[in-house]
């Protein structure tokens, strides 16, 4: 049974002075034509916070106090995020994607990429990761070696993030396709390689599903329907406690072990597609789960099925957020700072 969830005032508690409690925002400012077609990301880890901004630079801030620690010039802007790769930092630059160290903001090295697109994993000194490489690819690079030890041709499925599991990686294959991959990036299944296939959506072994549950239930069919449609406007998905819990068009879909569906609310009226403000499953803490759809962030507690608070960004033009322990961090499509909000 679908319920829905009306956003009116005697319906959900709003909490307008929220996104008033400014911690601080970077001093950084960029001028008309920097913010002109909106390009920028950034990333956090430990103390850090790095803003590959609209000013063509790379730079690191104390995410406690926003003081600025060091800027690196990138000659390029765009909306793929800075990744932390030990104790250094992957960007893309005009060049190609460099290596950074973390404390001094100083190049290390060029990268045998052109891209890092997607969060990648790093296991026994292998970061395994989907960029561009002679295309888009999903690639294992040998950090003590420093070199690609095998890449695999997936197209515009090396935008999607894969799903890295104990004995394979499942990899984006375009549309719902997906290939299943050994970490020596061997195919998982016998008999896929085909000569004739100029793509590996084509492949015999491609799976077609739209997401991947906890417990490795492919998502698909009828099940599937709901979160289908355009390739760039892919539904939010996040493990927590044994369950999976996807958003997608103001949908709120909670599914329990062997595709056990929990239930599925309306938040908001879906505003159709409009890639100019993201869907995001941020965070699940405790029983509440943290969405931002456009413009709004949205606390819900899913054990109760109620809506806490919906928090209206509209202000900052939200064109990345992130959330970590008690502070809200958004990027401004308005004025291409980060603005650091607490939360209770």
């Amino acid at each position: 049974m679908k319920t829905t969830i009306l956003l009116l005032c005697s319906t959900a508690i709003t909490f307008s002075s929220f996104s008033q409690i400014v911690s601080f925002h970077t001093r950084d400012s960029f001028s008309i034509e920097q913010l002109d077609e909106f390009y920028s990301s950034f990333n956090i880890k430990d103390d850090l916070l790095v803003v590959s901004a609209s000013d063509y630079k790379l730079h690191a801030y104390d995410k406690s106090t926003g003081e600025k620690k060091w800027t690196y010039d990138i000659r390029y802007k765009s909306d793929l995020p800075p990744q932390f790769v030990g104790d250094g930092i992957w960007a893309t630059t005009n060049e190609g994607a460099v290596e950074i160290d973390i404390k001094t903001g100083k190049r290390r090295k060029a990268l045998p990429i052109s891209s890092l697109q997607t969060k990648p994993l790093l296991r026994n000194q292998i970061l395994y990761g989907t960029g561009i490489v002679d295309g888009g690819c999903v690639f294992a690079y040998d950090l003590l070696a420093d070199t690609i030890i095998w890449k695999r041709f997936i197209a515009h499925g090396s935008s999607r993030q894969p799903y890295y599991l104990e004995d394979r990686i499942m990899a984006n294959a375009e549309g719902d396709k997906w290939i299943e991959l050994n970490y020596d990036g061997s195919f998982f299944a016998k008999g896929c390689d085909d000569e004739e296939v100029h793509f590996p959506s084509e492949l015999p072994c491609a799976r077609s599903f739209e997401a991947l549950t906890h417990d490795e239930r492919e998502i698909s069919g009828y099940l599937g329907e709901a979160f289908s449609g355009f390739s760039f406007r892919i539904p939010a998905v996040a493990h927590h406690r044994g369950q999976t819990f996807i958003f997608h068009d103001g949908q709120l879909t909670l599914f329990g072990n062997k595709l056990k569906k929990q239930f599925s609310i309306q938040l908001e009226k879906s505003t159709g597609y409009d890639n100019t403000y993201p869907q995001q499953i941020l965070t699940v803490h405790g029983n509440a789960v943290w969405i931002l759809y456009s413009k709004q962030l949205f606390e819900f507690d899913y054990v109760k099925k109620k809506l806490l608070r919906t928090i209206d960004l509209s202000v900052y033009q939200p064109h990345q957020v992130r959330m970590e322990e008690k502070r809200i961090y958004v990027l401004s499509g308005k004025d291409g700072r980060i603005w650091a909000l607490g939360r209770d």
